[in-house]
C-alpha cells in the first residue's frame, strides 16, 4: 500500500459567535492526538506463573503539537485575539478543534475533539524565519465525525 502526502492536512477551531468552524493557517509539522490507555497494576501472589498483571483504567487523549509560520500582525496569531493561538491559550477556555486529513478514502471525515491551549511559544532564529510552537491538551475523547 503507498503512503499518503500528508501535506493538505488542516487544522479546524469552531468559532462559537459564528457558529462556524475556521481553519488555522501557517500551520507546519502537526503531532498527535498522542492516545495512550492508562493502566493499574494488579498482579497478586496468585498471579498466573509469576507474572505482572494490568488493567486498562481510563484513555489518555494526550497532546497536539506543531509549529506556525509566526505572523505577529495575522489574526489567527495575535496575542488578543479570541480565535487566536495566544488568546484561546490565555482565556484558559477548552476549544473544539478538528483535524483533517488528506486521505481521499476517508473524505468529509475528520479528528474531533475539544482541546486547551497550553503553549505558544515564539522563536526568531538568526538564520530561520519566525515561527512558534503550539501545543494542545486534549479534554475528552477523541472522536471521527462527518464534516459533510
Amino acid at each position: 500500500m503507498a503512503g499518503i502526502r500528508a501535506r493538505e492536512t488542516e487544522i479546524y477551531v469552531y468559532d462559537d459567535t459564528s457558529t462556524t468552524w475556521v481553519k488555522m493557517g501557517n500551520i507546519g509539522d502537526i503531532e498527535g492526538p498522542e492516545i495512550e490507555v492508562e493502566t493499574e497494576e494488579t498482579t497478586a501472589h496468585d498471579s498466573p506463573d509469576g507474572w505482572t498483571e494490568y488493567v486498562g483504567t481510563v484513555i489518555e487523549g494526550g497532546e497536539v503539537s506543531f509549529e506556525i509560520r509566526y505572523r505577529p500582525s495575522d489574526a489567527q496569531h495575535a496575542w488578543d485575539g479570541t480565535l487566536s493561538w495566544p488568546g484561546m491559550l490565555k482565556s484558559l477556555n477548552a476549544h473544539q478543534f478538528r483535524i483533517v486529513f488528506p486521505d481521499p478514502a476517508w473524505a468529509n471525515k475528520a479528528l474531533q475533539f475539544s482541546a486547551i491551549v497550553t503553549g505558544f511559544k515564539p522563536k526568531a532564529e538568526v538564520k530561520g524565519v519566525l515561527t512558534a510552537d503550539v501545543t494542545l491538551k486534549v479534554t475528552g475523547p477523541v472522536t471521527e465525525v462527518s464534516t459533510a
